[in-house]
């Protein structure tokens, strides 16, 4: 798929929430639908456990991409892989700031 085809997909959507494991896939989408004129909203650094207070949002690309996480945390394979609090964490984040959006206020 190219990325004049990926921008077709969602045309009738302003904000596209990321929710991918991969790192690759991650990037390809929060690169094409930047490109695209979206704004996206995305999670990095979720590996691991507790430290929820270490969690964030970021608001980059001028102001199109946030992002929740701790900007650190990996998800390789062992002890630093995602574990269901940090996710379900980064998630409501995620919809927070979403819904911020739409009512037009700042996340």
């Amino acid at each position: 798929m190219t990325g004049v085809q990926t921008c077709a997909l969602p045309i009738w959507c302003d904000i596209v929430v990321e929710a991918f494991d991969s790192s690759a896939a991650k990037q390809m989408l929060i690169r094409t639908m930047l490109a695209c004129g979206k704004t996206v909203v995305a999670a990095s650094g979720l590996g691991g456990w507790g430290k929820s207070n270490g969690l964030r949002l970021r608001r980059m690309a001028g102001g199109r991409l946030y992002l929740a996480g701790d900007f650190e945390s990996g998800v390789e394979t062992g002890a630093a892989r995602p574990f269901s609090p940090r996710v379900g964490i980064a998630a409501a984040m995620e919809a927070n700031t979403v819904i911020a959006l739409l009512l037009g206020e700042e996340p």
